[in-house]
């Protein structure tokens, strides 16, 4: 309770109202945000519905309270203590409450973002020192089968949007449907692929002052036909910079047929492929957005000077 107490007194006191369509989407949420000594509530009661995904309404609480934590850079154990401070309003008639038979999956990558980055925006209404730049939130999911049964998942991860002090994260790896980051000799041998390049990619987050993270890649050789099929959700549109920063880079599938030179590049939200012996396969993840004009005026004020 003394750790709650202590993060309550640092959050900015007020009310603020503010709405984000959805990358990618159609669908608007809008938050009222009311933050009190005592609680932080979090009321989507307007948002929009939607007949093709939603979340649950814990996944939405739990996309606000960890963007708080993520805000104020604290650790804080999750208990009664805690909860007690924070209440969420998403009524059965908006896209934060789930009802079957729509898909949860699908809100996972495409509205859990928007509610993160909506929340911050609110927060930053309230303090401007809490903004950060636009980043995709969830990874890009690739799914592949091939023509001897075996299967493979792929959560290729975004790069972090950067703040006023400092760049954004690039993403930590590429995740298989397991619980951890898949390594070379994994991915191999869970299908018929040859691995090529597994890493970050190098200029994906945006320039500016504080550049933002750069997305996953991975690259990989088809050993055995099959077909490749994607869902980029929030990754699948460019990730706004911040006062003056570039914006990074949308997730991306990039297929060299194999015999050939030309690369088939999809960026649709969602999309489907064949794949032939030989051909390569390149998944790129999103970039997050800058923050800061590369060149800041006070920067170039102070060089003058000197």
């Amino acid at each position: 309770r003394k750790i709650v107490t202590t993060l309550m007194h640092r959050l900015p006191l007020g009310t603020m109202t503010v709405a984000r369509r959805i990358p990618g989407a159609k669908e608007t949420l809008k938050l009222h945000l009311e933050v009190t000594d005592e609680k932080v509530l979090f009321d989507f009661k307007n948002s929009d519905n939607s007949d093709r995904f939603a979340v649950t309404e814990l996944t939405a609480l739990g996309s606000c309270l960890w963007t708080v934590l993520a805000l104020l850079g604290e650790d804080v154990p999750v208990n009664a203590a805690l909860l007690e401070h924070f209440q969420i309003s998403a009524p059965s008639n908006t896209l934060l409450s789930w009802k079957a038979p729509l898909g949860t999956e699908r809100g996972l990558q495409t509205i859990v973002p928007a509610i993160c980055e909506t929340v911050v925006k609110a927060f930053a209404k309230l303090n401007p020192l809490l903004d950060v730049a636009s980043s995709a939130g969830t990874s890009a999911l690739a799914r592949m089968e091939f023509a001897g049964g075996k299967k493979l998942t792929l959560h290729i991860a975004p790069g972090g949007g950067a703040t006023a002090t400092s760049a954004g994260s690039d993403a930590l790896s590429v995740w298989g449907a397991g619980p951890g980051p898949m390594s070379p000799s994994v991915l191999e041998t869970a299908a018929p692929i040859e691995l090529m390049a597994l890493g970050t990619h190098s200029g994906s987050g945006g320039k500016g002052k504080f550049t933002g993270g750069d997305g996953a890649l991975i690259s990989f050789r088809v050993r055995d036909a099959g077909k490749l099929a994607w869902m980029f959700g929030s990754s699948s549109v460019k990730h706004e910079g911040h006062s003056g920063g570039r914006s990074g880079s949308a997730a991306s599938v990039e297929i060299i047929r194999a015999g050939t030179s030309e690369t088939e590049k999809f960026d649709d939200v969602e999309g489907f492929a064949e794949l032939a012996v030989g051909d390569e396969v390149r998944l790129f993840g999103a970039g997050g957005g800058a923050f800061g004009s590369k060149e800041d005026p006070k920067d170039s004020e102070a060089s003058s000077k000197n």
